[in-house]
């Protein structure tokens, strides 16, 4: 048996609470995985993978910065 398998293995109550965040996520992150796979697109033309991507961190209350063309920055530090 796994540690995952066995709750009572986790040293820290943490690990606990980011295995349920990830396992609430998984489905939504499976979801974004299958689009982005839908449509491929060319490196550095990546349009709308940038935009889906932009658009889950905002909701998430991300701060995006988006760059020319595709790509972005998010910035996960404590805002200012």
């Amino acid at each position: 048996m796994s540690n995952r398998d066995n709750p009572q293995s986790s040293a820290h109550p943490t690990v606990g609470f980011i295995r349920d965040f990830v396992d609430e996520l998984t489905p939504e992150l499976i979801d974004i995985r299958r689009r982005i796979h839908a449509e491929p697109e060319l490196s550095w033309c990546e349009e709308r993978t940038t935009e889906l991507v932009a658009n889950h961190l905002d909701k998430a209350n991300v701060a995006v910065t988006l760059l020319d063309h595709a790509g972005l920055f998010a910035d996960l530090g404590p805002s200012e």
